[in-house]
């Protein structure tokens, strides 16, 4: 019979023991995932040749239509690794259409709208009211090209019209965009049907023998080799899909297998390079809470998967804006923070955007979403007198307008409210209401006047040095300076 003592003793290692089993495997699962990034297998994803003409596609198209190139990345990615790519261009054609003009112009189109901000969807419907495609095609669809031009169409609308006029407007704003559409749709539709042609063994082991060897193709996979005759067959109904029909020559095969040995080589490279990139993040992602780590999905397996996405898109998009300063120690913990950001429901994009200002801030890095200086003091001097008291806190918190210098514009508006002999206002927020009265009256609230006059007298009247040893300039010409980078 045991002592109660050691009975108690084993009792408990065995609840410990138990306890510890049924924990969630937060730490498995994420080395499951650094290591799923790691493997070779990965590299058997999108063909570098598919890669490089979709991404060749979406930059024409980025260009010609006048988009920053921020979210260039995150197109990208849409457009590569999206499925949707090419069965959209695959029904096009079994629709009895081309797939090149069709779905497959859609799909880049609603991608790239849903990749710009608000602001950047204003200009481009100006910029399509000015093409002939767009203007037609917005004409055909009912609407008024005055209102779709100004931007008065509700939102839902709004885009639709959008879509209709940039898919009809692509060819004319964007001749390389034809050229590139094809070349994308052919090299996706290969990859396809090459891709089932080279999973299996026998390929793997021959693109071993081709990584030890010389960058030729294997003897053993000349000729009759049935990965060889495989890979021909789909080049054949690739180019078939795609309209384009002929004879595809034995080199047109062997550049074929060659390109994708060399993807998987470069996706193998990749993959271990994003790998150990993941592993720094490691303890960072061990001192998320429960919270945080629900924000990228239900189990320890989904909330790793999730976490490594947005941590990668993350460090991508710091990289870029970094460009080729030196990396700082604190990188890893920043894209933590913006993936941190994105997985966040609550969070809006405009605060993803202001949260990588601040990051670019820190460390000295260009603004990463500059703003074009030509025009921006009387486009900050129209908007400005648009807001209420609370959203001019809010875009002078984000910009960073000292309290001190706000409030004596503050104090300047309130000092215009229309008002009787003896009354006056001051700026003392109540009631919702950033205007007090004072005098002998009485007291009550009202809001900043209406006129424009009283903006542009109290524009004039509160000036800011812009910097050390500077005249003091109108406050929206230091605003202007504030937001093009111009100012301290």
């Amino acid at each position: 019979m045991l002592l109660p003592a050691f009975r108690h003793g084993l009792r408990g290692a065995f609840a410990a023991f138990f306890l510890m089993a049924s924990l969630p495997a937060f730490a498995d699962a994420f080395d499951d995932e650094v290591a799923r990034l790691g493997q070779a297998k990965a590299s058997f994803g999108h063909d570098i040749d598919a890669e490089g003409k979709v991404a060749d596609f979406v930059k024409a198209g980025l260009g010609a239509f006048e988009i920053p190139h921020a979210g260039a990345e995150r197109l990208k990615k849409i457009m590569v690794n999206g499925y949707d790519y090419w069965t959209a261009a695959r029904a096009g054609k079994e629709a009895g259409q081309d797939p090149q003009l069709s779905d497959f112009n859609k799909f880049f189109i609603k991608s790239m709208l849903d990749s710009v901000s608000p602001k950047e969807l204003v200009r481009l419907k100006r910029m399509l009211g000015t093409n002939a495609a767009a203007a037609k095609a917005i004409k055909d669809a009912g609407i008024d090209v005055t209102d779709a031009v100004a931007g008065a169409l509700p939102d839902g609308q709004a885009r639709d019209v959008i879509e209709a006029a940039a898919i009809a407007a692509i060819d004319s704003l964007c001749p390389t965009c034809a050229v590139g559409r094809t070349a994308a749709v052919i090299a996706l539709n290969e990859g396809r049907k090459l891709r089932a042609v080279f999973e299996d063994d026998r390929t793997r082991a021959l693109y071993e023998a081709w990584k030890q060897g010389d960058g030729q193709l294997p003897q053993g996979l000349r000729g009759g080799d049935a990965v060889y005759v495989a890979a021909r067959r789909a080049i054949e109904e690739a180019r078939a899909a795609a309209g384009q029909e002929g004879e595809v020559s034995e080199a047109d095969v062997e550049r074929a297998i060659l390109a994708r040995f060399d993807s998987w080589r470069r996706g193998e490279a990749v993959g271990r390079t994003r790998a150990e990139m993941l592993a720094r993040a490691k303890p960072d992602y061990d001192r998320l809470d429960d919270g945080q780590r629900r924000l990228f999905g239900p189990d320890p397996k989904a909330q790793a998967a999730g976490f490594a996405k947005e941590f990668l898109d993350a460090w991508d998009t710091l990289k870029q804006v970094m460009g080729d300063r030196p990396a700082p120690p604190s990188l890893v913990q920043d894209a933590v923070f913006l993936a941190l950001t994105r997985a966040d429901p609550s969070l809006t994009m405009a605060d993803w955007r202001n949260r990588l200002r601040q990051i670019a801030r820190s460390h000295g890095w260009p603004d990463p979403f500059p703003l074009d200086p030509t025009g921006v003091r009387e486009r900050v001097s129209r908007r400005l007198k648009q807001l209420n008291h609370y959203k001019m806190e809010a875009v002078f918190d984000t910009i960073g307008v000292p309290d001190a210098v706000r409030k004596n514009l503050y104090g300047c508006l309130c000092s215009q409210v229309p008002h009787g002999v003896g009354v006056g206002f001051i700026y003392a927020p109540s009631n919702g209401k950033p205007c007090l009265s004072v005098g002998g009256f009485g007291t009550w609230s009202e809001a900043f006047p209406t006129l424009e006059i009283a903006y542009d007298a109290c524009f004039e009247a509160v000036r800011v040095p812009p910097a050390t040893g500077k005249e003091p300039v109108p406050f929206d010409e230091y605003l202007s300076g504030r937001l093009t980078g111009k100012a301290n």
